[in-house]
């Protein structure tokens, strides 16, 4: 039946209804004074077009991926007026929001505005002051759902690069932590930023891969070198744009004409900042997903915080480590592979590659920095994210920790979260990574025979 649904579809199941039929409950449970609910149906918006998404990521041309089910001619031609769309939905949600808190966020304004002396002027430091508020913590996981999924569409045309802030303004090493639901999902996005930054702007995403190729090094370090990284940024402004407004990395002047200088400091520096960007990009998203990992290990899993959620960081943080190792190879420039003291050199240089990043993680952390490590936990988690939606051993357990007094069993967000899982369970998004996981795994030493008994 699902894939006769699936493959032949009726034509009222479609994106827009989805997004309009939870609006209109919206509108019914504000009517009846269920101030929670109301809120709940604008979240579930996100929710759904995340997991749209997911299921059509191979789908650049957002033409193709948005029409009017009503009209199948009609179509949202530009990201600029979805975008608009996703902000109107967010912008609903936020008035949401002020009514279950009460609209006790406006007398806070009216004080910090005091403390600030902007009364005069409305517009300045809002976005300080309102990352501050009590309900901040539910609008900052509005903001983080709807940026999210304007990455993915920002990505799809370079002329909307610079409409992404790095980092954004709404996440801070300083700011409030309201809650760890909400803090996992500022460092999922931060993770994803990176990711952006190192594919889009940078076009380096390749290196985020498992590789014993020495010339795939050798080519990689070529491309970090002056030459190369000028011919590859060359009349590319808005990326040129980008890295100077985001990150002050100033480009040459000749990159912005036609004349290709590569002699000068200047150069030498830009090409010496982009190795560093790179460098920070990948330290900093392996903290990202070890917060997360760690968080999730502490405080448990449900529907809301899954196993596929903790699967998928896993999965992550093995690509990002596989980028750690390959950097640390083409930075090290002491003797050859053919030398007798190659292996204790190069585990020194990587010893001293690793070392800000051992005191970023804590030095015992950093033992797990290894990706097939990751690799089989990842697939682990993807068994046990079936398992809850086929009565297995996990879904037993999960019950046990599920109390009618404390509501778990009538929760609506609850439900719908085991939902969504259940949906890409169904659509095979899930069978589909650990097919792709193990046939990583499978290339390790710990699963060949001949590593345990001979020499």
């Amino acid at each position: 039946f699902f894939d006769e649904m699936k493959n032949n579809p009726p034509e009222i199941v479609n994106i827009n209804n989805a997004l309009i039929f939870n609006i209109i409950a919206a509108y019914f449970y504000r009517k009846a004074g269920n101030n929670y609910a109301y809120l709940l149906q604008y979240k579930k918006c996100f929710y759904i077009l995340k997991d749209y998404f997911l299921c059509k990521r191979k789908e650049t041309n957002i033409n193709k991926l948005w029409k009017d089910g009503s009209n199948p001619n009609s179509q949202i031609n530009t990201v600029e007026a979805f975008c608009n769309l996703l902000e109107n939905i967010a912008v609903e949600a936020i008035k949401a929001i002020g009514w279950t808190s009460r609209i006790s966020n406006r007398p806070q304004i009216l004080k910090y505005r005091e403390i600030f002396g902007t009364d005069g002027d409305r517009t300045t430091n809002t976005a300080r002051m309102y990352s501050e508020l009590s309900n901040s913590s539910d609008v900052k996981e509005i903001i983080l759902l709807t940026e999210e999924i304007k990455l993915k569409l920002y990505v799809t045309t370079s002329s909307y690069f610079n409409e992404i802030a790095y980092p954004p303004t709404f996440t801070n090493p300083y700011g409030t932590i309201g809650n760890k639901f909400t803090r996992m999902l500022e460092l999922k996005y931060k993770c994803e930023l990176n990711y952006f930054v190192i594919d889009s702007i940078l076009g380096f995403s390749d290196l985020l891969k498992e590789t014993n190729d020495d010339s795939f090094i050798e080519e990689k370090k070529n491309d970090l070198t002056t030459d190369p990284l000028i011919i590859k940024y060359k009349q590319k402004n808005n990326i040129l744009k980008y890295l100077k407004d985001n990150f002050n990395i100033t480009p040459p002047a000749s990159l912005s004409s036609n004349q290709i200088q590569t002699t000068n400091e200047t150069s030498q520096n830009f090409a010496k900042s982009i190795q560093d960007l790179i460098e920070f990009l990948i330290n900093d998203s392996i903290y990202c997903l070890f917060e997360v990992i760690k968080t999730l290990e502490i405080f448990g899993h449900n529907y809301l915080a899954s196993y596929s959620y903790l699967a998928n960081a896993h999965y992550k943080l093995a690509n990002w480590i596989d980028a750690l190792e390959n950097m640390a190879k083409i930075t090290y420039n002491d003797v050859p592979k053919s030398h007798k003291d190659y292996a204790k050199k190069f585990s020194k240089h990587k010893n001293d590659y690793e070392k800000p990043l051992r005191e970023l993680l804590g030095t015992d952390t950093t033992y797990y920095l290894e990706a097939h490590y990751h690799n089989e936990l990842a697939i682990q988690h993807y068994f046990s994210a079936i398992q809850m939606h086929t009565r297995g051993n996990t879904y037993k357990e999960q019950l046990l920790n599920m109390y009618f007094l404390e509501d778990h069993f009538n929760d609506n967000l609850l439900h719908f979260c085991a939902a969504s899982e259940r949906f890409r369970k169904e659509m095979g998004l899930i069978k589909n990574k650990i097919k792709e996981l193990k046939k990583k795994v499978n290339t390790s030493l710990v699963f060949k025979y001949d590593s345990y008994f001979k020499n």
